[in-house]
């Protein structure tokens, strides 16, 4: 099961670790590992180097990294990107990350929205 990683821009994200918890789900927040206020591409290197799917609304930066990292022949683990009308919605969010998490080694996608 992938272990997810929310970007700072992803509002409620201790009610979203919370719920995600409780379904065994491990989800972690950018503030959690030193990595609040740091530039989005060393938030994805972390990322890609621990493995954890990327949870943000902030598409364009992300994005252009994924699409290098790709490009490089390099192992994705995913991206749920957040549009700017659920970026907000904790249950939207909450039952994405599910729907990923349990489909996640069925399935060649690696990248999904919201």
């Amino acid at each position: 099961m992938p272990a997810f990683l929310l970007d700072e821009n992803v509002n409620n994200p201790n009610e979203i670790i919370s719920r995600c918890k409780t379904v065994g789900i491990d989800v972690i927040r950018v503030h959690q590992v030193d990595l609040n206020r740091t530039d989005d591409g060393l938030i994805f290197q972390y990322a890609m180097e621990w493995d954890y799917v990327i949870v943000t609304g902030n598409i364009r930066d992300f994005r252009p990294e994924q699409k290098k990292w790709i490009e490089a022949g390099n192992e994705f683990p995913g991206a749920i990107y957040l549009s700017s009308v659920h970026y907000r919605s904790v249950e939207q969010i909450v039952d994405r990350i599910i729907i990923v998490a349990q489909e996640y080694e069925q399935t060649e996608l690696r990248e999904w929205w919201v």
